[in-house]
């Protein structure tokens, strides 16, 4: 549902639905395996949201009022303004609560900055990372919540990711996305 004016939940799930798909096809692109498990810790990787919305909603309103008042102010801003923390850190207490497999913890702890991390769940998290700045470039559901539009090079480069490929599933995410929440309802 929506919480005020500028974000409605519903535009979230597209967001994150969209990721996990982009990450899904990424990980096929590149023939890393693990094609489920991709689309899973896409689908949970902005789970911290979720946990702001539900466990402090009045927080939660006031950064999204901060970010209709303010476009150049990124999500995490609003959010270290309003909780002190951001939803990543959120959205990693979760994954370790509920005893998810460690590699979601990091995806969802280290997403907008995945060349931080240094142990194997990097390159996971750096596909997510992609698949969450393409959602957003393409303005697949709720696009505020990456720091920018443009995908770090640094990540291009250690995913050794070529233009073609971010093209192809740049056009290929609406339609994909669009098919997978037919088949989720």
């Amino acid at each position: 549902g929506r919480i005020c004016a500028s974000f409605d939940a519903r535009d979230l799930w597209t967001h994150c639905i969209a990721v996990g798909v982009g990450t899904q096809m990424l990980a096929k692109n590149m023939q890393v395996g693990l094609h489920e498990e991709a689309f899973l810790v896409g689908l949970i990787h902005d789970l911290g949201i979720m946990v702001q919305m539900q466990a402090a909603r009045d927080k939660m309103i006031k950064a999204l009022d901060a970010l209709e008042r303010d476009p150049d102010l990124t999500f995490r801003q609003a959010e270290l303004a309003a909780f002190g923390v951001t939803h990543e850190h959120f959205g990693a207490a979760l994954c370790r609560l509920w005893k998810f497999p460690a590699c979601f913890a990091v995806v969802a702890g280290n997403h907008h900055r995945p060349l931080e991390l240094t142990d194997q769940h990097r390159s996971l998290t750096m596909l997510v990372h992609v698949a969450d700045v393409l959602a957003a470039r393409g303005s697949v559901g709720y696009s505020r919540t990456v720091d920018s539009t443009q995908i770090d090079p640094a990540v291009i480069d250690q995913l050794e990711l070529d233009d073609e490929v971010i093209a192809t599933i740049s056009e290929q995410l609406p339609t994909v996305t669009d098919e997978t929440w037919s088949m989720l309802r």
